[in-house]
């Protein structure tokens, strides 16, 4: 997940009487400004404290300001390359951008169609059912994993779903050798942050599947399934790595709801 988008979830799943809510949205709306600002400028901005931003820059998952004002700096900087639905050069190329995409997408379909691996799937499928929790961590919100997820309650099998990096970090230290986490991850959004999360996970003996849109992503060697799509590494691979969730509950319905 980038530092933008690590804010905005963060954002969006902090209620609005919550002071790091009003505090972000002056954030959002400014975010030109960051750069250039030091961490008693941008208190000043949102009309709070110095203090008050160290704690959110905290809760966010960086080590402290410093941290904090590169991250988001870089985002904003990037941001036409890191958040486009096509490539630039396909920009450049097209000039109906709508048809563009549209090709794209059909032509991820097309290629997600052959490398679906249907007896691996069975296999994540049985590993599910044999767990006695699911954490599912992902990005954005989707709808996916939600109706995995209710699949999974269905049939008495707690699950939950985190999509940010600090609360992934923090369910990862409760898990035991009975849970498995799956992972949804386009390789856009490799970090530190990640990382960290598959060290604890590995370390409290917990199962991991890596689903994600490359081969050549160095947190496949810790996973105990993996699950790998060549897409754009690009926004729009998160189709994919969604159309593989609706496989997966696909499967696991038929094994043991339907």
């Amino acid at each position: 997940m980038t530092g933008l988008e690590n804010i905005i979830a963060f954002y969006n799943n902090t209620p609005e009487d919550n002071m790091f809510h009003s505090v972000l949205r002056n954030i959002l709306t400014n975010l030109d400004k960051v750069e250039n600002y030091n961490i008693y400028d941008l208190a000043n901005m949102c009309f709070t404290s110095p203090a008050t931003i160290s704690r959110l820059v905290k809760k966010l998952g960086y080590k402290n300001y410093t941290y904090f004002q590169k991250d988001l700096s870089d985002c904003v900087k990037k941001y036409e390359h890191l958040n486009r639905y096509i490539k630039m050069e396909e920009i450049e190329e097209k000039e109906d951008l709508q048809e563009a995409f549209l090709n794209t997408l059909e032509n991820l379909i097309v290629n997600f169609r052959k490398q679906i691996d249907k007896a691996q799937l069975r296999r994540l499928a049985e590993e599910i059912h044999r767990s006695k929790r699911v954490s599912i961590y992902t990005y954005g919100v989707n709808f996916a994993e939600f109706y995995l997820q209710s699949d999974l309650f269905m049939s008495g099998i707690i699950c939950d779903v985190y999509n940010d990096d600090k609360s992934q970090f923090e369910n990862a230290q409760t898990l035991d050798k009975q849970c498995i986490v799956i992972l949804v991850i386009p390789k856009c959004i490799e970090s530190s942050a990640v990382d960290k999360t598959i060290t604890a996970i590995k370390e409290r003996g917990a199962k991991l599947c890596v689903i994600t849109d490359t081969k050549h992503f160095s947190i496949l060697k810790k996973a105990d399934l993996s699950f790998t799509f060549e897409g754009e590494l690009h926004l729009i691979d998160m189709y994919i790595l969604q159309m593989f969730l609706s496989l997966l509950s696909i499967q696991y319905r038929s094994m043991y709801l339907d």
